[in-house]
């Protein structure tokens, strides 16, 4: 091969070997202009993702910066209320005690009226079955029972008026506490106390009639009192009266007798309990006394003759045997006569047959 042949092949194969490189230069500057491509991309994409991000976070902190300022504000309008709240169950929870205290009294004040009104009318009965001074003592006692029994029944209302009168305090914090509750639990300042506290309304308006109606019964009670114990009173009074009247017959029964009068006056008083006499064991004892007054009479018959303003009484006292009675013609001044044998109604032929010696 020639000289000139060698350099033209040596210059191809230089030419091929720069063509070569060439391209190798050209490939790898195409390869870095595109992975400085895909940098960029990726390096703008991680702009925007962090910018996104810085957004996000931006808008979390706003709107947790507004929870915060929103629940201090709820918190700043609930502390008020939590505090009234608290003060108004305080007194909910007193109240409720009151309550339950006097409700407990309240029972014990009826035990006792039952009781007191059980007496006074197991006095009032035996009452009827006495006669003269017991029956007044029994009356008399049978009164103030009685009128102990309206005074502890009085207090039982005046009671039941106190418990009404809490009652409705109470009822009135029940409805604060509701409506303060609800303002609590709600961001609407408009709340309807109606709508709320409707069944607490209506038992409220429940409780102002009792306490009316509490407060007529009590008058009445007070009336009914004083009335009973006028009665008592007067009963008591007459009560005094016939005890120093029996004194006195008692101290003249038990007097020596001097003469015929004495005799027939405390003849008549014996009598007169005989047939007054409720019990058995009563009439047996005044018997027995006549019977011994019996005794103290001479035998005969005795006349006494007693001018009234409307009438005239002939009394004739016959002994005989041991036997006494006590005979009696009335006169009426408008003519009307009358014969008794020991106050019991005789015809004139009884009377004039029995009264002859």
């Amino acid at each position: 091969m020639s000289e000139e042949a060698r350099k033209a092949q040596e210059a191809r194969l230089k030419y091929e070997e720069e063509l070569r490189n060439n391209k190798k230069l050209e490939t790898r500057t195409t390869q870095m202009k595109e992975e400085a491509r895909r940098k960029e991309i990726m390096d703008q994409q991680k702009m925007k993702t962090i910018e996104r991000e810085r957004m996000m976070m931006a808008q979390q902190k706003a709107r947790e910066d507004s929870i915060n300022a929103a629940l201090a504000s709820k918190s700043d309008r609930q502390k008020p209320l939590q505090v009234q709240i608290v003060a108004k169950t305080n007194q909910k929870v007193l109240l409720e005690q009151e309550i339950s205290g006097l409700k407990d009294k309240e029972v014990l004040v009826l035990q006792g009226f039952v009781k007191e009104n059980a007496s006074s009318k197991q006095l009032q009965y035996e009452a009827n079955q006495k006669v003269g001074v017991e029956k007044l003592k029994k009356s008399t006692a049978a009164l103030l029972a009685e009128k102990k029994a309206l005074e502890s029944k009085l207090k039982a209302k005046e009671n039941y008026q106190t418990r009404l009168e809490k009652q409705e305090e109470l009822n009135k914090i029940r409805q604060e506490l509701n409506m303060l509750q609800k303002q609590l639990e709600s961001t609407n300042l408009k709340i309807d106390s109606n709508v709320i506290n409707g069944s607490l309304q209506i038992q409220y308006q429940n409780i102002l009639q009792s306490r009316e109606k509490i407060k007529l019964e009590i008058d009445a009670l007070e009336k009914d009192i004083k009335t009973k114990e006028d009665e008592y009173n007067t009963e008591l009074a007459l009560l005094k009266q016939e005890e120093e009247k029996q004194k006195k017959i008692d101290a003249s029964k038990k007097a020596p007798i001097r003469n015929v009068k004495d005799l027939n006056l405390q003849m008549e008083a014996f009598q007169k309990d005989l047939k007054n006499a409720a019990t058995p064991e009563q009439k047996a004892k005044i018997f027995k006394e006549i019977k011994e007054l019996e005794k103290s009479y001479p035998e005969g018959v005795y006349e006494e003759l007693i001018t009234e303003s409307n009438r005239t009484l002939k009394r004739i006292v016959v002994s005989r045997a041991g036997k006494v009675s006590i005979y009696k013609m009335i006169v009426y001044n408008w003519g009307g006569t009358f014969f008794f044998k020991d106050d019991n109604t005789i015809t004139k032929q009884v009377f004039d047959r029995e009264t002859t010696y």
